[in-house]
């Protein structure tokens, strides 16, 4: 059986979307510049995509899904210390996926309600994730007591990852340190 010599085109112009969006942001982006970076024509991008916003917000979509997979495999695998491994793995990814993410934040909400949705499913699948991991580490919690502390664990990640490794751009290990003390008076 001869080999797909030639990449999916699909997934081709989606790394390149994100090398170009993550170089120069949401707006100053144009589709030529994907197909360029992709070395695509430009009417191989409506092949698979309506505009700008539709590739974006399939990216956010795939990032997202890459990242609930690793935090359902996380719980899989853990039975104790599960908030200590989330907020590490909340932080890994704010570094990791730190270009796109800005991008989302502080450019592409802008967009309107559909992206406004966007943002508002993220943070409430963070809430989510916080009070799994909440109630695998604290069993006996009452769950309106879990209900509050996972709004407020995920909150708080979401409002100290976007000032310490977005903004001040610090690295792994600094943000967990300065979190710790943080999140151990939130789990009390």
């Amino acid at each position: 059986m001869a080999k797909n010599l030639y990449p999916d085109k699909k997934k081709l112009l989606m790394d390149a979307a994100v090398e170009v969006f993550s170089e120069k942001g949401f707006w100053q982006t144009k589709i030529s510049d994907i197909v360029k970076k992709a070395d695509l024509a430009q009417g191989t991008f409506y092949n698979y995509f309506k505009n700008k916003e539709s590739i974006f917000k399939e990216i956010l979509l795939k990032l997202h899904q890459e990242f609930m997979d690793e935090i359902e495999e996380m719980f899989e695998h853990n039975t104790h210390n599960v908030c200590d491994k989330f907020v590490s793995k909340m932080i890994d990814s704010f570094i990791c996926k730190k270009k796109i993410i800005k991008i989302f934040l502080f450019e592409v909400l802008s967009l309107g309600d559909e992206f406004i949705e966007l943002y508002y499913y993220f943070k409430e699948k963070s809430e989510f994730y916080s009070g799994k991991a909440l109630m695998i580490d604290f069993p006996m919690m009452e769950e309106s007591q879990r209900q509050r502390k996972a709004f407020i664990l995920s909150a708080f990640l979401r409002s100290f990852l976007e000032l310490h490794i977005l903004k001040e751009n610090r690295n792994y290990y600094e943000t967990k340190s300065l979190i710790e003390p943080y999140i151990k008076e939130i789990l009390r």
